[in-house]
């Protein structure tokens, strides 16, 4: 049969395919761009995806997958956006994200089932633009680590359970657009 080991990129997005995502899929170690949204994959995200070390783009959204996302993950460390909005996912999200400190600009979390407090080690990442963990069931206090995303431009926190108060706003070079229904903020804008 076939090898696919060299292969870079992988679009399957928007093609109705379901079933699990396959842990061969750590086979592919040259891929670097993986997007397998809009379908209906089920079940669990493999700890196999560990094993993409090249990847820059990873995207899972809009799928029905559940449990959690694999704390292999934190071996992605060219990683520049990761995607896994709208499934069921669960548990907490891994502080591993915060050891992909090179070239992470985006991540997206929301309309899942995500719990626990939000890592403070994301604050580590310097270059991150976008964080959106909206619509889970996330609490506590926003780290403050996060006066550190000098980049950031969106953060979407609302439909959570945090509380507390962002008071590093002025650390921001431009003021990033954050809604912030339940935290208090000078630099909040309103979700709707």
């Amino acid at each position: 049969g076939g090898s696919l080991t060299k292969l870079t990129h992988l679009a399957l997005l928007g093609n109705q395919i379901n079933g699990t995502i396959p842990s061969e899929i750590g086979l592919l170690a040259e891929l670097e761009y993986l997007d397998l949204a809009a379908n209906t994959f089920s079940g669990t995200l493999p700890s196999q995806v560990g094993s993409l070390t090249s990847v820059l783009d990873f995207y899972i959204d809009g799928n029905r997958l559940l449990g959690t996302i694999p704390t292999e993950i934190g071996l992605w460390t060219n990683l520049v956006s990761f995607d896994c909005d709208s499934n069921q996912l669960n548990g907490t999200i891994p502080t591993e994200f915060g050891l992909l400190t090179a070239r992470s600009m985006s991540y997206d979390f929301h309309s899942n089932q995500f719990t626990g407090n939000l890592p403070s080690e994301l604050g580590n990442l310097s270059s991150l633009t976008h964080l959106s963990v909206r619509d889970n069931l996330l609490t506590g206090n926003i780290p403050t680590e996060f006066g550190k995303l000098s980049f950031l431009e969106l953060l979407w926190l609302f439909q959570n359970q945090f509380n507390g108060t962002i008071d590093y706003c002025d650390n921001f070079p431009a003021t990033p657009r954050v809604d912030c229904l339940q935290v208090n903020c000078s630099c909040c804008v309103d979700p709707n």
